[in-house]
């Protein structure tokens, strides 16, 4: 079946087409989102960040209100990014200042926020939770539930939230005598029991990560000991079967592999730190485990990537230890067919690490902790909004076809364009456009989405009209779905 959709745009000007290359303008210098009183050096973790509804949402921890009469003190601070800047700092956790720490965050489909976190206000740390409705979260530490009552230690939690809005969360805990991976969820209506993710052995599973991609399956990757050395597994999750048998997505060689980090769309991606060559590696699930991939391009020791997965695009953030008092964070995409160049977005002038980060419409955030005068850490942001670098901006003709990596060769769009007093139509037919999330989308050069269109299996077109004249300059048509698109610039001239 051929689909033909047609983009009206009210310009009165002229247009040409080309292939778009998207890059990213990181807003400088970075905001700090905590307080100024910071968290302390011992106290601190990577703060953890979600998107949700256009809105991007943080947790961290923060010593700033305990008087550090507890080792290790600290409670959990939120903020959220309404689309131009930060609400105020809430409090998450009940004032007793007890070590709470390594935050993460998730939201579900009706707009809650689910927050779990690491807490030893009974002496032995235990895995805690709370929500809240993200639009006016107000904290009560009153409906905190606790969710583990370990004879061990309970720690580094990490959380996800399914289609359905099922919780999940997976922890290390120490009950087995080593310390292993164990996993529980909400379902609605009440907590799972604890259940062992990794196996029962004599070796130790830790830093678990978790994510839920699109069809409400959930994906966990941890770090493992069993070969003598660090490696990285993987499991996955379905609603009608459970967890099914692990993989291992590392060789079990001599050099360590270790602090995955997953994220999942229609697609798995993992990142993890390597000691192979000490850069960042990832593999890919596409119908079966694509062959591992470096991704850094550091000369000192890269560790702790982040991952994020959206609109067909990867985004990777880790720290590289450069010396004993410096570190950098750096940034790289993957935009369906390759890795973009390696942003470095911190000085080595200071120490920043634990990076996280999550993308809202066409802007990426990442958050980062920095060493701020030796003795506190501060809670930092940095955004990247897209944009089109001149190099990328050659002019083509409208006669170009142009068919994405996700997309294939199949699928050929070809560009007319109809030129009125008032309007210029850009029309394009296109084959196999059968599956049901198409869209239709034109942004400025700055990535701001201008207008949009679904475009369904069943219509045979599809018009976008602007109310008022644009301005002179670049836009950018862009067809496609979640897998990939297919772009081409448009050159207003007055």
């Amino acid at each position: 079946m051929k689909t033909s959709v047609c983009i009206t745009l009210s310009t009165g000007g002229l247009l040409a087409t080309s292939a778009l290359a998207w890059a990213l303008r990181w807003q400088q210098p970075p905001g700090q989102i905590s307080s100024d009183e910071a968290s302390l050096v011992y106290n601190s973790s990577r703060p953890a960040v979600a998107e949700g509804f256009s809105k991007i949402h943080a947790v961290w921890t923060s010593a700033r209100d305990c008087s550090g009469d507890i080792p290790g003190s600290g409670e959990i601070y939120y903020r959220r990014w309404n689309g131009s800047s930060w609400d105020a700092e809430k409090h998450f956790t009940g004032l007793d200042c007890y070590p709470s720490a390594y935050a993460s965050i998730g939201l579900d489909s009706e707009g809650y926020l689910h927050i779990a976190w690491q807490d030893g206000r009974e002496g032995a740390l235990e895995i805690y939770y709370e929500n809240c409705n993200a639009s006016n979260c107000q904290p009560d530490s009153t409906h905190e539930t606790m969710l583990t009552t370990s004879t061990g230690t309970a720690d580094l939690v990490s959380l996800a939230v399914d289609t359905a809005d099922n919780v999940h969360i997976v922890w290390r805990d120490s009950r087995p005598g080593v310390e292993e991976v164990f996993w529980k969820y909400w379902n609605g209506s009440s907590w799972s029991t604890d259940s062992l993710l990794s196996p029962d052995d004599d070796a130790v599973s830790e830093y678990p990560s978790i994510a839920a991609d699109k069809l409400g399956n959930v994906h966990c990757v941890w770090q493992d000991w069993r070969s003598g050395f660090d490696e990285v597994y993987y499991r996955k999750w379905t609603p009608s079967g459970g967890w099914q048998t692990e993989t291992s997505l590392t060789p079990p060689d001599s050099l360590e592999s270790g602090n995955p980090s997953v994220a999942a769309d229609s697609l798995v991606h993992v990142v993890w730190g390597d000691e192979s060559d000490g850069q960042v590696h990832y593999r890919r699930w596409n119908s079966g485990w694509e062959d591992e991939v470096v991704i850094s391009d550091g000369a000192a020791r890269a560790t702790n990537p982040a991952i994020a997965a959206a609109s067909g695009r990867v985004h990777v953030t880790w720290w590289d230890i450069i010396q004993q008092s410096t570190s950098q964070i750096f940034y790289t995409q993957f935009s369906g067919s390759s890795w973009h160049a390696v942003d470095t977005l911190t000085g080595a002038d200071i120490y920043s690490d634990m990076p996280s980060v999550a993308v809202a419409g066409n802007v990426t955030h990442v958050l980062y902790e920095v060493d701020m005068d030796g003795n506190t850490t501060g809670i930092f942001h940095l955004r990247g909004s897209r944009f089109v670098p001149a190099d990328s901006l050659e002019s083509r003709g409208a006669g170009d076809r142009e068919a994405s990596a996700g997309l294939g060769p199949a699928v050929g769009v070809d560009w007319s364009i109809n030129a009125g007093r008032d309007q210029i139509t850009i029309a394009c037919r296109a084959q196999h456009l059968t599956r049901a999330s198409q869209f239709a989308r034109v942004f400025d050069v700055e990535g701001r989405l201008v207008a949009s269109r679904r475009i369904e299996p069943t219509m045979r077109s599809a018009e976008m009209t602007f109310r008022n004249r644009l301005a002179a300059g670049v836009y950018f048509v862009v067809v496609g779905d979640d897998k990939a698109t297919i772009m081409k610039r448009a050159v207003i001239v007055r």
